[in-house]
């Protein structure tokens, strides 16, 4: 019976370890959490996990922040990936246009709605803080429609804070 058991605990453990959680970072810790055609979305994903973002080697030269999203009412997954570039070293306080091409672009993966398209998005970021050793924080605001679907996205109120590799 012992046998039986710790063979049953390690799938047990397994599971248990690799559930990822709602992170809404207005509940003061990490996570991304924005607005989109009026129904709350919140990261999917680790707490304190750092594989989040990505940067150059020169502080400032680019970053890459990959993250999944749920829509909460409907339960639905979506992807949503921002590529930024700056010449010199990203500022906080300064906004950051968000065009469908170029070095600034955010698209969104799958969004509900639209499922299997990419959605490219138009707007503003704005970092708030910039830690070096830590994380990141910034707030977003959007635009964009699904070439296929026709369905326009209204992405208000986004907001991020995200530990850093």
């Amino acid at each position: 019976m012992k046998r039986f058991f710790r063979i049953l605990l390690l799938p047990v453990l397994l599971v248990a370890v690799s559930c990822t959680e709602r992170m809404d970072p207005f509940e003061g810790a990490d996570g991304v959490r924005a607005n989109i055609n009026g129904h709350k979305c919140v990261m999917d994903g680790v707490h304190g996990k750092t594989s989040y973002v990505s940067y150059g080697s020169d502080p400032g030269d680019w970053m890459d922040i990959q993250v999944e999203m749920k829509q909460e009412l409907s339960q639905e997954y979506f992807g949503m990936e921002f590529h930024l570039k700056a010449d010199g070293a990203f500022q906080t306080g300064k906004d950051y246009a968000i065009t469908k091409t170029g070095d600034n672009t955010v698209k969104m993966t799958g969004p509900f709605g639209s499922p299997g398209e990419d959605v490219a998005l138009e707007g503003v970021f704005r970092f708030l803080k910039l830690d070096d050793d830590s994380f990141v924080e910034a707030e977003f605001e959007m635009d964009g429609k699904a070439a296929k679907s026709g369905e326009s996205y209204a992405v208000r109120h986004g907001f991020l804070r995200l530990y850093k590799k």
